[in-house]
Formats: C-alpha cells, sequence, structure tokens
C-alpha cells in the first residue's frame, strides 16, 4: 500500500485485534482497493458506528 496523502479518505471495513481493514482509492489506477494497515497509523475523523447484531 502507498503511503496515502493527508486528508485522504478511507472506510474502515473490518477491525481485527489492532489491524483494521480499509478501503480508499487508489491514486494511480483511480479504482477502489482495500489493504489491512495498523491502527495507529490511522487517525480517526468521526465516532464508529455501532455493529450490526445478527
Amino acid at each position: 500500500m502507498l503511503k496515502a496523502s493527508e486528508g485522504e479518505v478511507v472506510a474502515i471495513v473490518k477491525a481485527q485485534g489492532r489491524w483494521r481493514l480499509v478501503v480508499f482509492r487508489d491514486p494511480l489506477s483511480n479504482q477502489l482497493a482495500r489493504a489491512w494497515v495498523y491502527q495507529t497509523a490511522l487517525e480517526p475523523l468521526a465516532q464508529a458506528l455501532p455493529e450490526e447484531s445478527e
């Protein structure tokens, strides 16, 4: 994964321990991509949504 520019928006899809699965727009291909990143590499902009119960 490339280093994201400051202010780039990512969506956290899943959390597993200290890792987060994020979705972002790849600047090279202009397509959506997914990657696992360490939680401290992300700065939250909003409160987490409650998990949906099945």
